[in-house]
């Protein structure tokens, strides 16, 4: 009975176990089926080059560091494969716009008795990262990566997605032009010297027969305010708003006399 002859597979050649390793013929043993170390590289792969990395270590705010190591903790991952993952996804562009978390101040220091109190010591965090990145890069890559985790800050969205939001938008911000002009035509007009009972009541659309009552005035003044207030209306405007604050308290005096 033939004997039989146990070997791997190298290249497509068997290689018997029962013969000795210096009689091997190196011609037998090509590029595909050599002995090579390339392992998880996958056949004839050189080992890969391990990418060269210098120790950052980065000031932030405590809460911000906080976030920051919780978020890997519950990814499983390091820091750095956090910032590392927001280079690759998103563009210098974006990341630009995003706003840097801060960098504290050394506090703690008078200048006055800077040998007499030691300075607060500055949060950091230690990550180990490719050369040529600074400070304010990886801070803001670290908020974009928190930013991602929750789902009310940041969506990935398909792009026809993305058009068609913009579209709204825009035409959104068209009937807000479109109506702010119209209220402005319709608005009235910002009086000059001392108000008239006939002038206070057309400023705050009461019919001019006295039907109305203090809360009647009070009601279309609330209404009113929201759109001519100087710092938050829809159509800004100082004079307007001493109008209406003018008429509502004459009209209010006016009703309380009549009692």
């Amino acid at each position: 009975m033939a004997k039989s002859v146990r070997g791997s597979v190298t290249g497509g050649a068997a290689i018997p176990d029962s013969v000795p390793p210096s009689s091997l013929d190196p011609s037998a043993l090509t590029t595909e089926g050599a002995f090579s170390t390339a392992g998880q590289f996958g056949p004839g792969a050189m080992p890969r080059r391990r990418e060269q990395r210098v120790v950052y270590a980065v000031p932030c705010y405590p809460d911000f560091r906080s976030a920051v190591l919780t978020l890997a903790k519950a990814r499983e991952v390091a820091v750095a494969e956090l910032v590392r993952m927001v280079l690759a996804l998103v563009s210098p562009t974006i990341r630009a716009g995003i706003p840097d978390p801060g960098e504290p101040g050394r506090q703690g220091a008078d200048p006055g008795t800077q040998h007499n109190r030691r300075p607060t010591l500055i949060p950091t965090l230690v990550l180990r990262l490719a050369p040529g990145l600074d400070h304010v890069t990886i801070r803001r890559a670290l908020a974009l990566a928190l930013a991602f985790d929750d789902p009310k800050s940041y969506r990935l969205i398909r792009e026809d997605e993305h058009r068609r939001l913009v579209s709204s938008h825009e035409k959104l911000e068209y009937r807000n032009r479109a109506l702010i002009k119209a209220i402005d035509r319709l608005a009235f007009r910002p009086h000059v010297g001392h108000l008239e009972l006939g002038d206070a009541t057309a400023i705050l659309g009461l019919s001019r027969v006295p039907d109305y009552d203090e809360q009647m005035v009070s009601k279309r003044f609330r209404e009113l305010a929201p759109i001519f207030h100087p710092d938050t209306g829809v159509l800004p405007c100082r004079e307007r708003m001493g109008c209406l604050i003018e008429a509502r308290n004459l009209l209010v005096g006016y009703l309380r006399r009549l009692r």
